[in-house]
């Protein structure tokens, strides 16, 4: 289950396409840098089970947004978290509904219009929403497996081509690559989400193996398009993920892409539905929210007008959707980097000893998530309009957050004060 929610945003078509463009652009050293964005993460888990550890607290996924924002950062940051998913939700979803109404009306029914298409997989993902989440559960370990499957499927047939007299013929891929500090950031991307499945797991262990998976994944599929795929075309191509299956499978691997990228885009849009559900309720047992404010499935569906109303009003596949997009990563990667933050203060605030020893790997997530965050602003094709985005977002969800924290103490107390009347 964690593995199915955690790796749903990285299945999804625009990050198949992004880390297309990526490996294309560093050559095969993209391996390297990839598998050391990997391990950023793999430290930064510990950092937030560390975090999760407080009394009153079995649920790791969600204690270390609900109990620390309010205990360390304020009030205000109590929501934080939460407000951040839901914006990727609204973006991302957008983005990634439109890539699979395009796929779908190019790959397999060509009359079918991709918009009509998009909105029938938003009705799907809507109605999963009122679904219990066991049986949500089965299904997303359904769009998973089918993406993962289809992935494996195209990388092997890359290994079995290999000994054919059609494989002796690959065009060669740099291997050197053109990297400057933009390309070395970018592979963070392809991680975010992985906290997504946090609520189904109560050991590191099993956090640190579906990143390790994740990363396998994501350099298999990297060396699989360097062999086959001349990167100049892998950097310059915006459905990499799909050039790549044809020079691979030629029309059968075009048709699996196709399949990956529905199931991918599912998997990813209720990956992110779930975890907004999940730790909204766990905002009301912790009482962080008042309970007339957030009700889980009415958010939903206001998050999935919102998307339909993107798409009626043609901002998918704009420049501007793109831009938020990254606005939205960016704020989650601001997420990570409060983790490590918070965790500096509590040491601080620990009786323990070896105070500088329990500090460095928190501001060494810091100073990563720092230098990634503006870097990736500095080096953005809009970055006043980038910059207003995300101090907008951030400032409202602050505001909002402060405001639900106030209305949910005058409820806790009104609530008090009305059973010792009783």
């Amino acid at each position: 289950a964690l593995f199915s929610f955690s790796t749903g945003i990285l299945l999804s078509p625009d990050m198949l396409a992004l880390a297309g463009q990526f490996f294309g652009q560093t050559g095969y050293s993209g391996i390297l840098i990839a598998a050391a964005c990997g391990l950023i993460y793999l430290i930064m888990v510990n950092s937030f089970y560390r975090l999760a550890d407080q009394p009153g607290h079995d649920r790791p996924g969600h204690a270390k947004d609900a109990a620390l924002f309010s205990s360390f950062a304020g009030p205000g940051a109590a929501g934080l978290p939460i407000f951040i998913k839901m914006a990727a939700a609204a973006f991302l979803s957008t983005g990634f509904l439109v890539s699979s109404g395009f796929v779908f009306n190019e790959v397999f029914v060509y009359w079918f219009p991709n918009f009509g298409f998009a909105f029938i997989l938003l009705g799907f993902i809507l109605c999963l929403q009122f679904l219990k989440d066991q049986i949500r559960q089965y299904f997303q370990l359904g769009f998973t497996g089918i993406a993962v499957a289809g992935l494996f499927a195209i990388m092997i047939s890359g290994v079995w081509n290999t000994g054919t007299a059609g494989g002796n013929n690959l065009p060669t891929a740099d291997l050197s690559g053109n990297i400057n500090l933009q390309w070395v950031i970018l592979p963070l991307l392809f991680f975010i989400g992985f906290d997504l499945g946090g609520f189904h797991s109560r050991t590191p262990r099993a956090m640190r193996v579906t990143l390790l998976f994740m990363a396998l994944i994501l350099i298999s599929w990297g060396i699989t398009a360097l062999a086959y795929v001349p990167a100049d075309k892998l950097a310059g191509s915006s459905i990499s993920h799909m050039v790549t299956a044809r020079y691979v499978s030629g029309q059968t691997g075009r048709i699996i892409m196709g399949v990956i990228v529905i199931f991918g885009t599912l998997a990813a849009i209720n990956a992110l539905f779930s975890d907004i559900q999940a730790q909204i309720r766990h905002f009301l047992r912790l009482h962080a929210v008042p309970r007339f404010t957030f009700i889980p499935r009415l958010l939903i569906i206001f998050l999935c007008v919102l998307v339909g109303l993107f798409m009626v009003k043609g901002i998918a596949g704009e420049e501007i959707l793109e831009t938020c997009i990254r606005g939205t990563l960016i704020l989650w990667m601001l997420f990570y980097g409060w983790c490590g933050s918070l965790e500096a203060v509590r040491n601080v605030n620990s009786p323990q000893k070896g105070l500088y020893r329990r500090m460095l790997i928190p501001f060494f997530l810091m100073l990563v998530w720092g230098t990634a965050i503006i870097s990736l602003i500095l080096t953005d094709s809009h970055p006043v309009f980038l910059i207003t985005f995300i101090s907008v977002l951030l400032g409202f969800f602050l505001a909002a957050g402060i405001w639900l924290n106030r209305q949910s103490l005058i409820q806790f107390k009104t609530t008090h004060r009305s059973e010792e009347t009783q």
